[in-house]
């Protein structure tokens, strides 16, 4: 106590005094009376002043924190950062970027209309160019074979002619080559034109008189006779049933194409091409029948729309004009000359007249339900109706 006293007056304070009362008692703890009576004195005693001396220091900064303020510096100088950019797809088309909306530069300027007007003129002009070269490079420069006359190619084709039939084997290819162009020449399909028309006119008489020839021969009704009756009306005619007549008769009838020269001009015109290639064929018939059937079959047919039926008309007119050739050339055999069923007729004779059988003939005539045709059987008038349904219901 005398200690504790001393050191409060060397601290300049006064000392406590005695308490009056008794002091409570503590609870009792685990800490020993030394030990807490030590801790209380340090507790007392004034703390020292504090001096600039002994204040703490910052700490040095490390190198990370440099290294942190260096790069927030250089991204300050830098601006925002940028978006990533993408590896450019060189299978992917790019797109042009978007005008500026303002002229930054001379090359982003908007042009005048002048200048659109100008960059359309330019575009035309360079579309034209590019047809026209395409054109220039599709067209063919002519060959020198096709730059010959017909006349000259049709002379090499006689002489290539010539040396293929004397046996020369290179003329076969010749002959080819020769007929490719003289059929690609332009002016051979004039020439067809005008040689058929030439031989059109200068045959057509021959062609006509062979006809009235043909059709005094044929009964007019031959397409609604039957065989027997073709005979009896040429016998009558003749006035005899010796076998003159009969042969002329079998030869009428047995020549189905004959049957063309009596038959009208719009049943010919719309026939099926079965009927031309199985009725009207022409076989087997000299050269005055088969000039009577040529001339006539109708130029253009009804219903052609595949040609077959002009190509048929086509195959008759080839075939007449090789035997006209024939004829001209005196190479014909004497059945084509003429059949022997004619040898023993007059030259002058006429059994039927020569005129055509155009008149009452209408494509619909067959036809019962048509408009002039045979009339529909009528209707049992309504009494005898009556009469027999009242029969039948009483039985009778």
């Amino acid at each position: 106590a005398s200690s504790l006293a001393a050191a409060a007056a060397a601290a300049g304070r006064r000392p406590r005094a005695a308490p009056s009362s008794p002091p409570k008692r503590k609870p009792p703890s685990n800490v020993h009376p030394l030990a807490a009576a030590a801790a209380a004195e340090v507790a007392r005693r004034p703390k020292p002043p504090s001096s600039p001396t002994l204040q703490r220091r910052p700490a040095a900064p490390s190198a990370l924190a440099e290294a942190l303020a260096a790069a927030a510096a250089k991204r300050k100088q830098r601006g925002p950062p940028k978006s990533p950019t993408r590896k450019r797809n060189p299978f992917q088309l790019s797109k042009p970027p978007p005008p500026p909306e303002e002229a930054t530069s001379p090359l982003h300027a908007r042009p005048s209309e002048a200048q659109v007007e100008t960059s359309k003129r330019i575009a035309e002009l360079e579309a034209t160019v590019a047809a026209l070269r395409s054109e220039l490079n599709r067209v063919k420069k002519p060959t020198e074979r096709q730059q010959q006359s017909i006349d000259d190619i049709e002379s090499e084709l006689r002489a290539a002619t010539a040396r293929c039939l004397q046996g020369d084997p290179s003329a076969e290819a010749e002959l080819e080559r020769l007929d490719a162009a003289l059929r690609a020449h332009p002016d051979h399909k004039i020439r067809q034109a005008k040689a058929r028309a030439r031989w059109d006119a200068e045959q057509r008489t021959a062609n006509n008189n062979a006809l009235a020839l043909t059709r005094s021969l044929v009964p007019p009704d031959i397409l609604k006779s039957t065989a027997k009756d073709v005979g009896l009306r040429i016998c009558d005619a003749l006035q005899s049933d010796d076998k003159p007549a009969l042969a002329l008769a079998r030869r009428v009838w047995s020549a189905k194409a004959l049957r063309a020269v009596r038959a009208p001009s719009e049943l010919l015109r719309k026939a099926h091409v079965a009927d031309l290639r199985g009725t009207y064929t022409p076989t087997g018939l000299d050269i005055i029948e088969l000039r009577a059937v040529y001339a006539c079959l109708p130029k253009e047919f009804a219903n052609d729309g595949d040609g077959a039926k002009a190509a048929w008309r086509e195959a008759i007119r080839e075939k007449l004009v090789a035997m006209v050739a024939k004829e001209a050339s005196g190479s014909l055999t004497a059945a084509e000359k003429r059949n022997s069923a004619y040898q023993h007729l007059p030259e002058f004779v006429r059994l039927f007249p020569s005129e055509a059988c155009d008149e009452g003939w209408r494509p619909d005539a067959a036809d019962p339900l048509a408009r002039g045709g045979p009339s529909r059987p009528r209707a049992a008038p309504a009494g005898l109706l009556a009469a027999l349904q009242g029969r039948s219901r009483v039985g009778v």
